[in-house]
């Protein structure tokens, strides 16, 4: 257990240099944006578009490993609407719940697949990001836009926003290079220069999740129904979903790496992310920022205990 968690542990010494940072040196919050923007709109698709140009879809038992982790996301999905129809939570702490209940760090997934399992693993992450990216995303969207307080109501705007998403650009970019046979790896210095700009994503993003991170007032700052909420959506995230993707895994029967990589990406805490998309569609952003806080600090726990069991 111990080599496990000494594996994962410089992510989430990434992830604490950025909260210290924020604290004690670096407290403007435009520095930290800015950070995040570029993030965002150029590394990270970057990084999307080299890791699925290079993925290979083609790996054993890859697409099994991916129906039975987008089986669990729909599971996880239903017993959140289920419950809302019992408990009827107010509309914006709901759809704080349910994105923090099914979205996925994917800078902290791809870091971790690295660390674990080296250039296999990341080559399983990168089809795994690729192939749950648009889903996920089109779930979530759809979800939050009905419960927020800012609705988009009208389908082009809906449409456009979501085609204009640098992630799924980038990954759209990547795959359709790749299925077109013409990859990154066959031009020296385009891919270097990628490389060298791609690379930056994932430490820079674990900068900024620490950053973003409120460790010390949540508990003060929050009522019972968002602490709740926060409890009820880590619980979900880190422990309900990897055990049905596993469950799911056993029955298909399904082994091995790709295997361990689903798992892995249904163990990672939520997005970094959860808090700027909720306050734009008028969710619940303080319970965004508490979930996010928390299933990051406790997962370096629970896949800890995941990844050794695994082992």
């Amino acid at each position: 257990m111990l080599s496990v968690f000494l594996e994962i542990l410089p992510v989430f010494l990434l992830i604490t240099t950025g909260y210290l940072l924020k604290k004690w040196f670096i407290q403007s919050e435009n520095s930290w944006k800015f950070a995040e923007a570029l993030t965002y709109n150029l590394l990270a698709p970057l990084l999307f578009a080299i890791i699925v140009n290079g993925a290979d879809f083609s790996i054993s038992g890859l697409s099994v490993a991916l129906i039975a982790t987008t089986s669990a996301t729909f599971a996880i999905a239903t017993v959140l609407f289920l419950t809302q129809l019992v408990f009827k939570v107010d509309a914006r702490i709901f759809a704080s719940i349910f994105q923090g209940g099914l979205r996925a760090n994917s800078y902290i997934f791809l870091a971790l697949a690295g660390l674990l399992y080296d250039k296999t693993g990341v080559a399983v992450a990168g089809v795994f990001v690729a192939c749950t990216l648009v889903l996920s995303n089109i779930i979530l969207f759809l979800v939050m836009n009905h419960y927020g307080s800012k609705p988009q109501k009208k389908i082009i705007p809906i449409a456009k926003a979501f085609l204009q998403n640098p992630l799924i650009l980038g990954t759209t970019v990547g795959m359709t290079f790749s299925l077109l046979n013409v990859h990154f790896s066959d031009f020296a210095a385009v891919e270097q220069y990628l490389h060298y700009l791609g690379n930056a994503a994932t430490p820079l993003n674990l900068l900024s999740v620490g950053a973003s991170l409120d460790p010390t007032i949540q508990w003060q700052k929050l009522k019972w129904q968002k602490l709740t909420a926060t409890a009820y959506a880590s619980g979900l995230k880190l422990v309900i979903m990897p055990i049905c993707t596993f469950l799911l895994l056993q029955l298909f029967s399904v082994t091995g790496i790709v295997a361990n990589i689903a798992i892995l990406y249904s163990a990672v805490p939520c997005a970094g992310n959860a808090y700027a998309i909720s306050r734009k569609v008028g969710c619940d952003s303080e319970t965004a920022i508490s979930i996010t806080t928390w299933t990051t600090l406790i997962s370096a726990i629970t896949i800890t205990l995941l990844i050794s069991r695994l082992a």
